[in-house]
């Protein structure tokens, strides 16, 4: 090898190893500093509160009710006979008239009692059998005689075809007269009856039947202080009192004249809702109407206390929606809010989520990368100087010139030695 050759060898080595190292070096800067950024991105795409989905689909429906089963288990201790504990649930709701969540509890009954007692209701109830024929399979195994009879005198209670404590539109135009002239009145529970006010003669939809709900909820005090200071500006944003007073004020103001004041009144709330806040509040009352029509309405405003923010109202659906009244006995004989966990909801791949995990990913592998080259550089360079002759490309031009020198040198003293 020629000197050029190997200086020119020696200055592509050491082009190569700077750009390299530069390279590196820009990778891992660059990862390093987007990295938190990403990170931040991704957890506030997480925590956002719409990530995970609790549309009722066969899937959740189905991690729902296995998520129930196990909570039910856990009424029952080590030790504890299996099928007084189960009696003694029932007997407690039926005392404190409770009927859903003595239905609820007697619908538990496979996943409590287990065993024989498990099997011989699995047997008896057929293929394709509703919540109707597990009660009455269960009923056998309810001791004493008196709870059995009392129990089976509410098996087919708990329907909400015709619940609606609103009142009807004669009675919203008298309390809206009061409201006018000055007296005091519940304005949330005035709005709900008058804002879904429909057709006196027909069966409540969900929205109707929710608002109806919501009345029994707060009367009974059934309602977390966090949900209940959220409904109440919900419906002062969805049917504000000054646009109801003044369309109150306006269709009213010849009340002789008026032939049905159930209409008028219904009329008016109609023309005072703000539609984009009318909109959330009649979702709200929606999935609550249907958590009762999955179950009942006081199982409902029972599953509403545990209750804070919308969220919450989907889970309870879902629940509702899956097991039915055994989600409203699980639910008011569990701690606080530990029923919610029991919603097993499906994870939301919304285009932000995908794209935030796309580029939290991005920038870890470069760090990864970035890492990797440096150390494998460093671990290569210490090798080389270690074990085993360097290439020539590795000498510094002193080294090459003294190492060229040397076989010379070596002559020479061969030559005068002899």
């Amino acid at each position: 090898m020629t000197r050029a050759t190997a200086r020119s060898g020696r200055r592509r080595g050491r082009f190569a190893r700077t750009a390299l190292t530069a390279l590196t070096g820009l990778v891992f800067n660059a990862a390093l500093f987007t990295l938190p950024f990403m990170a931040a991105a991704l957890f506030q795409t997480v925590s956002a509160g719409n990530l995970i989905d609790y549309t009722p689909t066969d899937a959740t429906r189905r991690d729902t009710q296995r998520a129930l089963r196990l909570e039910a288990a856990r009424f029952v201790r080590a030790g504890e006979d299996r099928r007084l504990t189960w009696n003694n649930l029932i007997a407690r709701e039926l005392g404190e008239g409770d009927i859903a969540a003595a239905r609820g509890f007697a619908l538990t009954a496979p996943a409590i009692l287990r065993g024989a007692d498990s099997a011989k209701i699995q047997r008896t109830v057929p293929r394709g059998g509703g919540d109707r024929e597990y009660l009455a399979a269960t009923l056998p195994l309810i001791e004493p005689s008196y709870a059995r009879q009392r129990f089976r005198s509410v098996i087919g209670s708990g329907e909400a075809a015709s619940f609606d404590v609103l009142g009807d539109g004669r009675e919203i135009a008298d309390t809206a007269q009061r409201w006018r002239t000055g007296e005091s009145v519940d304005y949330v529970l005035f709005a709900l009856g008058g804002a879904t006010l429909g057709a006196t003669d027909a069966a409540p939809d969900d929205l109707r039947l929710g608002a109806s709900v919501v009345k029994v909820a707060r009367n009974g005090a059934h309602m977390s202080p966090e949900f209940s200071a959220a409904l109440d500006a919900e419906v002062m944003a969805a049917v504000p009192p000054d646009r109801l007073r003044a369309e109150l004020d306006s269709i009213f103001q010849n009340r002789d004249a008026i032939v049905d004041e159930g209409a008028a009144a219904a009329l008016a709330f109609t023309r005072a809702r703000a539609p984009e806040a009318w909109s959330r509040l009649s979702n709200d009352l929606v999935l609550i109407g249907a958590t009762a029509r999955a179950t009942s309405p006081a199982g409902a405003a029972q599953l509403v206390s545990h209750v804070r923010d919308n969220h919450d109202l989907q889970r309870i659906r879902l629940l509702a929606d899956a097991g039915g009244e055994r989600a409203v006995a699980i639910g008011k004989r569990t701690p606080q809010r530990l029923v919610l966990k029991a919603a097993r909801g499906a994870i939301r791949w919304t285009d932000q989520l995908v794209t935030d995990i796309g580029w939290t990913l991005l920038a870890t592998l470069g760090v990864i990368i970035a890492t990797f080259a440096a150390l494998s550089g460093a671990v290569r360079r210490e090798w080389e100087g270690s074990g085993g002759p360097p290439s020539a490309a590795s000498y510094t031009k002193a080294e090459a010139v003294k190492r060229a020198r040397a076989p010379r040198q070596a002559g020479k003293a061969e030559n005068v030695r002899a």
